[in-house]
């Protein structure tokens, strides 16, 4: 018993001076659930610490209450990660609504499209047949170049501006669309030089408005 008693007394030492250094210490808590503070009770005369669920009420004669927080108080904040990856680009680079004349309807479109053009894709129109042809729209953009074009005809009613039905609507059902953002591609279309994309709508010279979105 002699010896078990010094055991004792040794590790109630350990425990009082890590707990007066401020370090951290493993031993068995006996803790209330219900709150984040161990309970202790020390001998006031060896200093031995018994953990106990309340020490309110626990404490013998001889012994003090004590207690301490299971977690401590909140560290100052770190330093600042490395910045993170960029991320995708949201939205839409550039868009426009482009009448069928080829202006460009400035209220519904962004400003950094600077210009189209309006013309036919050489050797598309058929010799004797009116209003043949496929449309050309040659776009300038003022704007990193664009890795998508996704073009939408606005509708398909078209006026035949010759002979011989001057004046006369016709429906272009379904109308084929071919557009491109690649300078030599749009080229092979019959835009110039430098070109940042190209839409062919096969409409015949009347062409028609149609929606464009870069991104």
């Amino acid at each position: 018993m002699r010896s078990l008693n010094k055991y004792w007394i040794l590790v109630g030492t350990a425990a009082v001076a890590a707990i007066a250094a401020g370090t951290s210490f493993a031993t068995a808590v006996v803790s209330n659930p219900d709150t984040s503070v161990i309970q202790a009770c020390q001998n006031t005369t060896n200093g031995l610490v018994r953990i106990v669920t309340e020490n309110t009420t626990d404490c013998r004669v001889g012994e003090k209450a004590i207690s301490w927080n299971q977690v401590g108080p909140q560290g100052p904040p770190g330093e600042p990660g490395p910045p993170g990856p960029a991320g995708s680009g949201g939205g839409s680079l550039a868009f426009a609504h482009v009448h069928a004349d080829g202006t460009i309807d400035a209220a519904r479109s962004s400003q950094n499209v600077s210009a189209v053009t309006k013309a036919l894709v050489p050797g598309s129109v058929f010799p004797g047949v009116p209003d043949t042809g496929f449309t050309l729209y040659c776009f300038d953009l003022a704007t990193t170049a664009a890795k998508n074009i996704s073009v939408t005809v606005e509708n398909t009613l078209v006026v035949l501006n010759q002979s011989p039905f001057p004046g006369v609507t016709v429906s272009m059902r379904n109308p084929n669309v071919n557009a491109t953002v690649d300078p030599s591609v749009a080229a092979r279309f019959g835009c110039a030089g430098g070109t940042d994309a190209a839409v062919v709508i096969a409409t015949g010279t009347s062409g028609a408005p149609f929606y464009a979105l870069f991104n």
